[in-house]
């Protein structure tokens, strides 16, 4: 006999609980490597300074306890008042006007001006905030238009609403396409302030996440192969118009051809990340934090980690972001309602692409930028970000299973009342077909 629509409902929340509960364990062993990790890529830096070797650590445990706080407000909130339009245009609103602060009177650093100052607090990043933000109005804007049951597009349906073509059987009118792109707005504009910071890569990333959450709402994959290339192509030539982002593609291409200038970042890192071997020299034991390694304990933490777990232990940090991966993935493909399925798939990759891009500019496949390692980098700003990011993620999926829930009780009641409803819906649980029946 099939099992009932009932038991499967149940045994399917109770398995997305479970995977909340090892999505929450994977996030938490990070945060305890983050902790080590910060530790030892400072204590040495830090007694040189003549200041505490505690320091660093003990800041980025203040940094994690606000996280914990933000995540558990995060949890806490209605998902239906952070869908509210007001609410999302009230964050933008926040975030726009904290970017406007940072190009007037933001903290310099490296030649980058992309903080605020918050005195002994240390400094807010509003852009790493935007992030979520623009994941948070992506998801809103494009449930509305599946609810609605429009075709989502990039550049295919206005490309056709130009020619005077029907795109998939379908002629766009000119408020369609307006509402087509009502997603990107948002993060568009919050893309323009951060570039000009600048921050190429973190603008970029405001863009990404959103975009790829069109491809989930099925996008034609025609559309999204021209359209990646379009965007590729022109972030190519943002890249090669500034002299220091030219600078950086060459330096992937041959950082030892600029050891001694440009490339000494990413030579350096990758001395830290080759003397680590399969071993690695020990905990707390690599070299390269000697003040031979800039910004080993932020950006390129991971050279540290590698030096001193090596091979071994940098594949199972490997493994515990791609485990972040599948398992957030496969949650947001059981949450029953749209826009909080949309939710944990953006949030899930803003945690993991992130975290990836990092280590491939660590070992020098990608250009250097200013993307942090997620919860093993020293931080403030990107702390509390990406733990804001599991508690959106985890109250997602709470109230997915509170929808499935309702679902299920509906569906029950259904058959109470006499209603018809298809086999496939009650299942054999409800009615046995006679030649399944025990006479």
């Amino acid at each position: 006999m099939p099992s009932g629509s009932h038991d499967s409902g149940d045994r399917e929340r109770l398995s997305n609980l479970t995977a909340l509960r090892w999505f929450l364990f994977i996030i938490a062993l990070l945060c305890v490597v983050g902790l080590s990790n910060v530790y030892s890529a400072t204590i040495y830096m830090n007694m040189e300074n003549g200041i505490s070797p505690y320091f660093h650590v003990g800041r980025h445990v203040l940094y994690l306890g606000v996280g914990l706080i933000a995540a558990l407000i995060c949890y806490r909130l209605p998902l239906s008042f952070l869908q509210n339009k007001r609410t999302i245009a009230l964050l933008a609103v926040v975030i726009i006007i904290c970017l406007i602060s940072v190009a007037i009177g933001g903290t310099v650093v490296n030649g980058a001006r992309r903080w605020i100052s918050l005195g002994n607090a240390g400094s807010f990043q509003p852009s790493e905030l935007a992030k979520v933000v623009a994941v948070l109005w992506a998801a809103s804007y494009l449930a509305d238009l599946l609810r609605k049951k429009k075709m989502v597009s990039f550049l295919g349906g206005m490309v056709h609403w130009m020619l005077g073509r029907p795109f998939h059987g379908k002629r766009y009118q000119w408020p369609d396409i307006v509402e087509g792109y009502l997603p990107l707005i948002v993060p568009g504009i919050f893309s323009l302030f951060v570039i000009f910071q600048p921050d190429m890569g973190t603008a970029a990333l405001i863009l990404v996440f959103p975009v790829l959450l069109y491809v989930f709402c099925g996008a034609p994959w025609s559309d999204v192969f021209w359209s990646g290339l379009v965007a590729f192509a022109g972030l190519l030539l943002v890249a090669w118009a500034e002299p220091y982002r030219r600078e950086r593609l060459q330096v992937m291409f041959d950082p030892f051809a600029y050891a001694s200038d440009q490339g000494y970042q990413v030579v350096q890192s990758l001395i830290a990340v080759g003397s680590g071997g399969l071993k690695g020299q020990g905990a707390g034991e690599g070299l390269s934090k000697f003040l031979y390694l800039p910004e080993q304990y932020t950006d390129f933490a991971f050279a540290v980690l590698a030096q001193e777990w090596g091979f071994a232990g940098t594949s199972i940090i490997l493994g515990l972001f791609a485990a972040v991966l599948i398992i957030g993935f496969r949650m947001a493909g059981r949450i029953p309602r749209v826009y909080p399925a949309l939710l944990v798939y953006g949030l899930t990759m803003l945690i993991t692409v992130e975290g990836f891009l990092n280590i491939a500019m660590v070992i020098g496949i990608f250009p250097v930028t200013g993307v942090p390692l997620p919860f093993i980098s020293f931080g403030g700003t990107a702390l509390v970000t990406n733990c804001c990011a599991v508690g959106l993620i985890a109250n997602a999926v709470k109230y997915g299973e509170r929808a499935a829930a309702e679902d299920e009780r509906k569906r029950k009641l259904e058959v109470l009342a006499g209603k018809p409803v298809s086999l496939r819906k009650v299942s054999g649980a409800v009615f046995q077909p006679p030649g399944n029946r025990n006479w």
